[in-house]
């Protein structure tokens, strides 16, 4: 039963404080006002010439799909999303 107990506070210590990889995740996380300037917006596919919605994943980073190719796009780097929000300005 003493292990059980200890495990149980060792799993919970490790699901409350925050990894590595969260802290990084967190610094190159998007804005809220990067968030909004985004969503919603479109750019054209480059396979198929439709224009799908760009979308915000739960780490906040954009990207877009396209239903009828089935193709996914990520934005990762901050060069990128800046690069993505350029692009959506000037298309828009």
């Amino acid at each position: 039963m003493g292990t059980e107990k200890t495990k149980r506070s060792k799993t919970k210590a490790r699901k409350t404080a925050p990894g590595l990889l969260d802290q990084i995740a967190d610094i190159f996380s998007t804005s809220e006002n990067e968030k909004s300037e985004l969503a919603g917006k479109t750019l054209k596919c480059f396979l198929c010439g439709r224009w799908p919605d760009v979308r915000i994943s739960k780490k906040g980073r954009p990207y877009f799909v396209c239903d009828p190719c089935g193709m996914q796009v990520f934005v990762r780097g901050n060069k990128g999303i800046e690069r993505l929000k350029k692009q959506v300005r000037e298309e828009s």
